[in-house]
């Protein structure tokens, strides 16, 4: 259907650098194929449809949102033209991604509602190792490098979403989107919007649960994932 046809055009994309408009009127510089997965925009307007109206709903005009992973901006965009009274805090710890973060906010005429950081968050305070891959799009950044040889390291300095909170005096935070990764894949179905206060305890226990339904070879390295996506990050051993 119409997602086939989006990936065979995506084809006819490679050695393009484009605007690409979504149906808000929101803009996004793409290149391609390093943006790849992020077609949708150009060929329809839009991208992960169903969380990007839940969010829409649920947005007014003072929310304090934070949009980890934020990748390209498409949350952030959303965010910070959805709450002009409000602030959006974007954290994206790839360099090179996160230079394409501040150009579409750039692009979008975005001002000071918009905290862009290039920072991971995380179980704890230093540096974590990122890879992205020349094989996937970089929206499959990773913890570990899955194995494969098509990888780029990047050191990225790391906090807790307590510590940042607590750092910034943020007095409260209205969504957290939690969202799930088995092997470096997100399972749509699974993924959650709750309240900043639930957000720790909801991902650990979700970790927990499904670690005693899924056989131990789906779990990378023995590690699941789960938050991450754009709002939260949460990381259970096993």
């Amino acid at each position: 259907g119409k997602l086939l046809i989006q990936r065979i055009g995506r084809w006819t994309l490679d050695g393009s650098e484009l605007i690409a408009t979504s149906e808000n009127g929101d803009r996004f510089s793409l290149s391609f194929p390093e943006d790849s997965g992020w077609e949708s925009i150009y060929f329809g307007g839009a991208f992960e449809t169903g969380t990007t109206r839940v969010i829409l709903e649920l947005l007014h005009d003072a929310s304090i949102v934070f949009d980890v992973g934020a990748n390209i901006g498409w949350y952030t965009v959303l965010a910070a033209r959805m709450a002009p009274q409000g602030q959006c805090h974007a954290f994206e710890p790839v360099p090179r991604i996160f230079e394409k973060l501040l150009q579409n906010c750039r692009l979008n005429g975005l001002g000071d509602n918009v905290v862009a950081n290039c920072l991971a968050l995380g179980e704890g305070d230093g540096y974590a190792e990122l890879y992205t891959f020349r094989g996937l799009p970089h929206g499959h950044s990773s913890r570990s490098n899955l194995g494969r040889t098509d990888f780029t390291a990047h050191r990225a300095r790391m906090t807790t979403l307590d510590r940042y909170v607590r750092e910034k005096a943020i007095g409260r935070v209205d969504l957290v989107k939690l969202d799930v990764l088995v092997k470096n894949e997100r399972v749509d179905a699974l993924a959650t919007i709750v309240h900043r206060s639930q957000a720790d305890r909801r991902g650990r226990n979700l970790c927990k649960r499904l670690k005693q339904e899924i056989a131990k070879h789906m779990f990378e390295n023995g590690h699941f994932v789960a938050g991450g996506g754009r709002h939260a990050l949460d990381r259970t051993d096993g």
